[in-house]
């Protein structure tokens, strides 16, 4: 018997990979949205889901993200279209991987309960990853839209980019402006599902894409 080549590489399998990763956690949210209907998706955030019965649920999704990010670390270190800002890119991947890590070892401190050490370990893995999603969209955006692609491929980039920044600033304005909190977790899912559907993006392109 004649085997036949495995026509699949490691960027490919890393890329499929990172993208059921993605899909599967779009999923986990919506199960824990409509199962654990006790929290306000407007008022409360996506961390108040890693406490009490949702907790597993929680941590669920964060290994989906976690495996989504793994996959595209791995993605762009066999990538073989180097660019200038890719170590600083790698760089904030890693920033990204160690600080979901965080937040899934850390459960946040609920609004009516004292604050700990735990609940505040979590919200600086919060700060980190939020702040290495949006520069790994801000750097990664000029490269791929740099490159020949499908014009949707380009839009949704750059629209996805915007959503990012500005939801990222619309999350830390409602931590400052008292009216504003009670909008904090639609703010906040805006931002986690934008940067979600940004990275999604990123692998659909270097899986259809011709680069």
């Amino acid at each position: 018997n004649i085997r036949r080549p495995c026509t699949i590489n490691l960027q490919s399998l890393l890329l499929i990979i990172g993208t059921f990763a993605i899909v599967a956690y779009f999923a986990t949210m919506l199960y824990l949205h409509i199962r654990f209907k006790h929290y306000n998706p407007v008022l409360h955030a996506v961390s108040d889901y890693g406490t009490g019965a949702s907790r597993r649920y929680f941590t669920l999704s964060g290994y989906c993200s976690l495996i989504s990010t793994f996959a595209l670390f791995g993605t762009l270190l066999v990538w073989n279209h180097p660019f200038a800002s890719q170590q600083l890119v790698i760089s904030w991947l890693a920033v990204k991987i160690v600080s979901l890590i965080g937040l899934m070892i850390f459960p946040t401190d609920l609004p009516e309960q004292r604050k700990t050490l735990i609940g505040l370990l979590h919200y600086l893995f919060a700060i980190l990853n939020f702040t290495a999603t949006l520069k790994l969209a801000i750097h990664l955006t000029p490269v791929f839209t740099a490159l020949t692609l499908t014009p949707s491929f380009k839009t949704a980039l750059t629209v996805l980019q915007q959503l990012i920044q500005y939801s990222l600033t619309g999350v830390v304005l409602a931590m400052l402006i008292p009216p504003l909190k009670r909008l904090f977790g639609l703010i906040e899912r805006v931002f986690l599902y934008s940067s979600s559907l940004y990275f999604l993006v990123i692998n659909l392109i270097l899986l259809t894409e011709n680069i």
